[in-house]
């Protein structure tokens, strides 16, 4: 599965309706609701279909895809991140037009690698890369 950023992925992108994404992948393991919150889209709902996570709306179809990083097949412009460690992933933002931040780590040492503008953000644990998350760039303006 492509990574693309602005986009989705190669296969479920922004926007996709719900029905559509069940019709493709078939009925998704587990639905979860969340709460209506100010400045941020109504009606969310996380549903996860194996390794891939999809927060979506009713108005506003896939607006987030996470991908767990044992998906074999898992690429960003090419390069495959099944492995990847930090320096591997900063490497590769590199390439891209943005400000790369990273966050503090938590209790466990878990951290996250976010390149500004693209949606795109990276969990890390001391042993690399666990998921990908990339978002609709606007999707905080859907509400």
């Amino acid at each position: 599965m492509k990574i693309i950023p602005g986009v989705g992925t190669d296969t479920i992108t922004f926007g996709m309706a719900r029905d559509d994404v069940d019709r493709l992948l078939g009925a998704p393991e587990t639905v979860t609701p969340y709460e209506d919150l100010p400045g941020y889209p109504s009606a969310r709902e996380n549903r996860t279909y194996g390794q891939l996570d999809l927060l979506t709306t009713h108005a506003h179809g896939v607006i987030a895809i996470t991908a767990d990083c044992a998906m074999a097949e898992l690429t960003l412009w090419g390069h495959p991140l099944a492995g990847c460690d930090m320096d591997a992933i900063i490497e590769l933002l590199q390439q891209a037009d943005g400000q790369i931040e990273v966050s503090d780590r938590d209790q466990w040492g878990d951290f996250d690698i976010y390149l500004a503008g693209t949606g795109l953000s990276f969990a890390m644990s001391d042993d690399g890369l666990v998921a990908v998350e990339v978002r609709q760039p606007d999707w905080r303006d859907l509400a």
